[in-house]
């Protein structure tokens, strides 16, 4: 699972809802596949 998922990035174009839900899918992903940063 961890080589097709990849975290999401954000601009400060983007809403703050779209901000909550990158961050919280890299919340996940610092879980599950150990992303540091």
């Amino acid at each position: 699972m961890c080589e097709t998922f990849r975290p999401i990035f954000w601009t400060a174009d983007d809403s703050d809802e779209t901000v909550r839900q990158a961050k919280a899918h890299n919340a996940v992903g610092r879980e599950i596949c150990g992303w540091r940063g």
